[in-house]
């Protein structure tokens, strides 16, 4: 007797009984006893490997990750503090040190600054007349300064936030 099944195909609903198909293909009404006993030794053969953890997820390429590794946070791009000081300390008016550690924002905010301090003095020099300018360019260009100069302070928290595992599947790591 065939049961009304819910859920997934070939899973007990409940009276202990499997459904089976009840056609295959290119024959009207007669199950096709042997594809499905070949469905339940791979099912079975599945199983195992999963209970014994040996999980492919699909790769193909021999033992895989197990699902509680697979949910693990990726690993994080190897980086060095020495390298960042090095960098600041050789670049530090192109914040090579902040792109270097992944700091891309406040990275092109300095170079911006420093840049766009450089720019105003230049032009100020056009016109003789415009001191305001010049000054301007001046504070903004001392102000950048004082940022990359305090960066030394700053470095080890941008090395922790650049070396922290990242979720591998969060919406924000995808964005950032």
């Amino acid at each position: 007797m065939q049961s009304a099944v819910f859920g997934r195909k070939g899973q007990p609903d409940g009276t202990g009984e499997t459904a089976q198909p009840t056609a295959a293909f290119g024959r009207k009404g007669e199950p096709d006893e042997e594809m499905a006993r070949k469905r339940e030794a791979f099912i079975q053969a599945e199983r195992a490997r999963a209970a014994a953890g040996e999980g492919d997820f699909g790769t193909g390429d021999g033992p895989g990750l197990t699902a509680a590794a697979a949910a693990q946070p990726a690993p994080a791009a190897e980086k060095s503090k020495a390298m960042a000081y090095l960098l600041w300390f050789l670049a530090c008016t192109l914040s090579a040190h902040r792109f270097y550690l992944g700091a891309y924002r406040s990275a092109v905010t300095q170079v911006g600054g420093w840049v766009f301090g450089w720019l105003l003095v230049w032009m100020s020099t056009f016109d003789k007349n415009d001191g305001d300018v010049a000054l301007v360019g001046m504070l903004i260009m001392v102000a950048a300064s004082i940022w990359m100069l305090l960066d030394v302070f700053f470095i080890p928290d941008l090395y922790r936030k650049a070396v922290r595992p990242r979720p591998q599947n969060a919406l924000g790591s995808t964005f950032a």
